[in-house]
């Protein structure tokens, strides 16, 4: 009596692994195409990606419109999904003839849609990787979602600043420019010969492969004099990746320099006492 009982309960079974064996059918008949797929996707990817870096790195230093390279791999990136899919479609039997040249023309239309709004589009100053300053906080931006800005300080702290934050400080960006100028402010003993440091501080900053000439050669010029000494500020430019090697080199060899010759000694802190001789009636 409990035979038709079973056999009914078999059958769900039974039509359920009949219908997951034709699925599993369907995914080997399309495995070929789902591979080649996306070895083209993830291929095109790749080599866009390369090319993009290569371009950053090669190209961007000499490019004004940095933003129109980017609007220009971006659309790429887009337009080789775009076409992965559509291929796909039409192996599978969907006509993309008409679907084709509207995704191609949306994405085209999209493209320059970004390049033309994005300029008046809030947004942050600055990319992950680039070396900035906000709120006090120095270091390299290390993430930026839609709620926090996440810096990675030169002693290793992550510091997380909320996105609004940000857009309402002061926010220097340090690795937005090609160049940058080095600063040398010292106070020189009002006995030494002036003429001397100025020529000793600019011959050390020329001998400085890193330090630029082209645009705006070393100078060093006289800023106030005192009593307490001569205040000099000498300035240079170099690369911006060569900035704090070459600030750092420069200073040392010019206390070395100012140790090592008396014409050109750095002035001593000096404190004045006054002494009041008070005598009793």
């Amino acid at each position: 009596m409990m035979e038709p009982a079973s056999e009914a309960e078999a059958q769900p079974v039974a039509s359920a692994l009949e219908e997951a064996s034709h699925i599993v059918d369907q995914v080997s008949n399309y495995g070929t195409l789902i591979t080649d797929s996306l070895y083209v996707i993830i291929g095109g990817m790749i080599a866009v990606f390369l090319l993009y870096k290569l371009t950053a790195k090669f190209l961007f230093p000499y490019v004004k419109h940095r933003r129109l390279i980017r609007v220009i791999f971006g659309t790429i990136y887009v337009l080789i999904l775009v076409v992965s899919m559509l291929i796909v479609l039409n192996k599978v039997g969907i006509d993309t003839s008409s679907i084709g040249k509207i995704a191609i023309i949306a994405v085209l239309v999209g493209a320059v849609a970004v390049f033309f709004l994005v300029p008046f589009l809030p947004r942050l100053p600055f990319m992950t990787g680039q070396m900035i300053e906000v709120s006090g906080v120095v270091g390299t931006v290390d993430n930026i979602s839609t709620l926090h800005t996440t810096i990675r300080t030169f002693d290793g702290a992550m510091v997380f600043l909320p996105n609004p934050v940000v857009l309402a400080s002061k926010i220097t960006n340090f690795s937005d420019i090609a160049e940058r100028r080095i600063t040398l402010n010292l106070t020189v003993n009002i006995e030494a010969d002036i003429e001397e440091v100025r020529n000793r501080i600019i011959t050390i900053m020329c001998a400085d492969e890193r330090v630029l000439r082209e645009a705006a050669p070393p100078v060093a010029r006289v800023s106030t004099a005192s009593a307490a000494g001569i205040e000099l500020t000498a300035f240079c430019w170099t690369k911006n990746e060569d900035f704090l090697n070459a600030q750092s080199d420069i200073w040392i060899q010019v206390v070395n320099a100012f140790r090592d010759d008396k014409r050109v000694s750095m002035a001593l802190p000096q404190q004045e006492i006054h002494i009041i001789n008070e005598t009793g009636a």
